[in-house]
């Protein structure tokens, strides 16, 4: 038997180089598709990541500056009730009316002078605990009041942990019936009892200047940028 081997033509070899090139560069191209579809999914992965650490941190800083808020309240009215001056000072302060409120500030009092109104901020609460030789704080900073953080440190850009403040307003003063409990009580601006509406506004920022509250450009800037919280309640607090 002879076997006859035929030689491919010059033509078929091309077509067989020509195709196997194409088969090459599709190879390539689905290569580079996957490689751009897996690097497209790390990069959205990696943002959503940081989209939910950053959302569950403003939840947790949102939750902070309502507790801030409450913590205010309780504060200034556990001065006004059984601090050392007791609430005729608040209350005399307040009706004076020298004082610009954001609870009243849209109301016309109709006579001349201004609405009744005095702010409590949180280092005058601060201040009387100390005359008293208490040594509380209201919040431990590098303690970690608000959680684990860095001590503040001026040398370094990092700003540190939370700082909280927070101011207290007095306003709407009006006559407050007997206390239940007790046997005192008037019903006249004048009595042993008077009613006023007390408003605390909490914050959280970023601390950038030790303990004091805007004590530098950056802690005002941090103050505008970082929101609040309020919380209103109508106390009645003897005057007499």
């Amino acid at each position: 038997m002879v076997l006859i081997f035929k030689r491919p033509s010059h033509r078929s070899r091309l077509r067989t180089r020509r195709s196997r090139a194409a088969e090459r560069g599709a190879t390539i191209f689905i290569v580079l598709l996957v490689l751009t579809v897996l690097t497209a999914i790390g990069v959205i992965s990696s943002r959503i990541a940081g989209l939910n650490q950053r959302s569950a941190g403003y939840d947790r800083q949102a939750t902070q500056t309502g507790y801030v808020a409450d913590y205010a309240l309780l504060a200034s009215l556990d001065e006004m009730n059984w601090g050392t001056t007791g609430a005729k000072p608040y209350y005399d302060l307040m009706m004076r009316g020298t004082e610009s409120c954001t609870s009243n500030q849209y109301v016309d009092s109709g006579v001349e002078g201004g609405m009744p109104c005095y702010k409590i901020f949180k280092g005058e609460i601060q201040s009387r605990l100390q005359q008293s030789g208490s040594s509380v704080v209201l919040f431990d900073y590098d303690g970690g009041s608000l959680g684990p953080g860095p001590a503040y440190d001026p040398g370094k850009s990092q700003p540190g942990n939370a700082q909280p403040d927070w101011v207290v307003e007095l306003t709407d003063p009006g006559p407050a019936g007997p206390v239940a409990g007790t046997d005192q009580g008037g019903t006249g601006i004048a009595g042993k009892y008077v009613q006023m509406t007390v408003t605390g506004v909490g914050q959280v920022r970023p601390r950038s200047a030790g303990q004091a509250a805007c004590g530098s450009a950056d802690d005002k800037a941090a103050a505008m940028s970082a929101g609040t919280k309020t919380t209103r309640a109508i106390a009645r607090v003897p005057i007499l």
